[in-house]
């Protein structure tokens, strides 16, 4: 069945990563729904939990309430959170402070590139990575492939590896 319904990357695919731990990779899209039922499955598993958010786009009115909400659901799983983008540095960084969940575990970037050395540094063996975020200039692919134990596989495992998108992603960097 697998191969006629092959999971699309960066949508909940598993990845081994560094230091014998695990990523799952839902980096290509995010919306409140999504992420949230994927952090409840993410409860179930067994490990130190490090959660990689990025902020959802597109939203409009909603933007400030479901970065509020997203704070509320990854409070309750992870064990490490990483905040990639202006709305989760505003919206979700204050509402994980107003939890009171602890200062020293929010990790927050306006890039993923920004992100990915503290991130790295930070990972052990058992470790569950997960990383979601939208597209839009979020690009958590990046953290992705930084972490994945075979970068080699990046382009068939990783979403938006074209030329073009690695021509988007460099634009951050500067």
């Amino acid at each position: 069945l697998s191969e006629s319904f092959p999971i699309l990357p960066g949508r909940m695919s598993l990845i081994e990563g560094v230091n014998e731990s695990w990523i799952i990779d839902s980096s290509y899209n995010s919306s409140l729904g999504p992420t949230t039922a994927a952090l409840e499955m993410l409860s179930r598993l067994k490990g130190r939990k490090i959660v990689v958010l990025g902020d959802m786009r597109e939203l409009g009115k909603r933007t400030q309430s479901d970065h509020e909400q997203l704070a509320i659901s990854a409070s309750k799983v992870a064990d490490e959170i990483f905040l990639i983008g202006p709305s989760t540095q505003t919206y979700t960084k204050r509402k994980l402070e107003s939890l009171r969940y602890p200062t020293k575990k929010i990790h927050s970037f306006m890039t993923a590139y920004q992100a990915v050395e503290e991130l790295t540094s930070l990972v052990e063996k058992g470790d569950v990575i997960f990383v979601k975020g939208s597209q839009n200039t979020i690009f958590l692919e990046i953290i992705v492939k930084a972490l994945m134990k075979h970068s080699e596989n990046a382009p068939k495992q990783l979403s938006r590896q074209t030329a073009y998108w690695e021509k988007q992603r460099q634009k951050l960097k500067k």
